[in-house]
Formats: C-alpha cells, sequence, structure tokens
C-alpha cells in the first residue's frame, strides 16, 4: 500500500528540487567549506585578480599563461565573482554553481535519454560529493556539468535542422575543454561512439552511407 504513493513522490520533480535546495543550504552553512585544494583555488584567484588589476608588485613574481591550458573554468568564476565579493562568498558561488548544475546537467541527460525514468535523476545527490570534491578538485568536479550537459544536447539535437546546434556545441566542448581535459577527452569519446552506433542503426534501416554520418 506504500509502494504506489511513495513512487508517486519519487517521481514528482518536487522531491528532486527540495533535495537540491536542502544541499544548497547546507554548503552555505559554514563560512569555508573544508575541502585539501580549495585555498589554493581562492589563492590563485586572488593573484589572477591581482594581475588583471595591473599590480606591479605581484607581476615581477607572477604573470598570467597565455597558452589555451585546460582548468581554468574555476579560476575563472572565482575571479568574477572575487572582483566585487569576499573570497569566501566567491568560493560559496562556485560551489553552489557545482552542486545545482550537477544536479540539474544530470536530469537533463536523464530527461533525453529516457524521460519515463526522470525520477531516477535523484540518485545523483551522493555523487556530488565526491572523494575528489573533498580533494578541492573543483575544475575536474566542474567538468560533469559540461559532460552532462553536452552529451545531452549532442543526443537531443542530433536529428535537428536547427544551424544554431553547432556553435552551442562547440561552445559546450570548448568549455568542457577549459574545465578538465580527461572529461574532455571521455566527452569526444561518447559522442564518437554514439555517432557509429546511431549510423550503424540508420544504415541497418536503408539509409545511404552519407546520410548516416550527417549530424
Amino acid at each position: 500500500m506504500l509502494k504506489k504513493p511513495f513512487s508517486k513522490l519519487a517521481e514528482s520533480k518536487y522531491l528532486f528540487y527540495s533535495t537540491l535546495f536542502i544541499n544548497v543550504i547546507l554548503i552555505c552553512f559554514t563560512k569555508f567549506y573544508p575541502s585539501m585544494d580549495g585555498p589554493a583555488h581562492l589563492y590563485n584567484s586572488n593573484i589572477l585578480l591581482h594581475l588583471i588589476k595591473g599590480n606591479q608588485f605581484m607581476s615581477e613574481f607572477y604573470s598570467i599563461n597565455s597558452l589555451p591550458v585546460p582548468n581554468w573554468t574555476s579560476h575563472a568564476i572565482l575571479v568574477i565573482f572575487h572582483s566585487f565579493l569576499p573570497a569566501w562568498i566567491a568560493e560559496k558561488i562556485l560551489l553552489v554553481l557545482y552542486v545545482s548544475g550537477m544536479a540539474l546537467s544530470f536530469r537533463y541527460l536523464i530527461n533525453v535519454l529516457n524521460p519515463k525514468n526522470i525520477s531516477l535523476s535523484i540518485l545523483v545527490f551522493p555523487f556530488i560529493y565526491s572523494f575528489l570534491f573533498h580533494l578541492g578538485l573543483y575544475n575536474f568536479c566542474l567538468s560533469f556539468i559540461f559532460l552532462f550537459t553536452t552529451i545531452a544536447y549532442f543526443i537531443q539535437s542530433i536529428n535537428s535542422t536547427n544551424p544554431f546546434k553547432y556553435p552551442i556545441l562547440f561552445l559546450l566542448i570548448l568549455i568542457s575543454y577549459f574545465t578538465n581535459p580527461v572529461i574532455f577527452c571521455f566527452s569526444g569519446l561518447t559522442m564518437g561512439l554514439y555517432i557509429i552506433y546511431f549510423s550503424s542503426v540508420k544504415y541497418a534501416d536503408g539509409k545511404d552511407t552519407v546520410s548516416t554520418l550527417k549530424y
């Protein structure tokens, strides 16, 4: 008798969003969230902010790398918010963006793959607070947001004729690269395997070879 009401509750979006709200509130309970590399991210963003503002003393010891290397996303977010907010609030915003983005992007992916299983999106919450998150590997953690979003958007738009899908997908892939190179490569591998699968299905249905390779 309890199974049916609980099933209806689990499938409700209110359970998901209320859980998300509670998680965001818990993040804000402490002034600084304890992690191993979290303070280093704040330190680096503070140095970046001084360099951008033209601090001559800092420029004698540090310079901004002009090469397009990965692992920039968390620092960019912290620099933006730390430019007009205290460091601990900037970090809080980064963590809230991570928790919210991770949950919502996973829900988006589930909805694209199979809307009937949207209630399974609540299972993402235990994985948000991973060991790597507590190590303070913020860029690696943030990269999963773009992994889920990129793959979901790629699958959702694969049959779309909207020309804007190409710049949107390019932007998502670009942000993935600047967030974490490992997840960037995994995103490319996943999309490549999906194209092979999707093309083989279309080819089996009698489509010509050229049309099966179109995106």
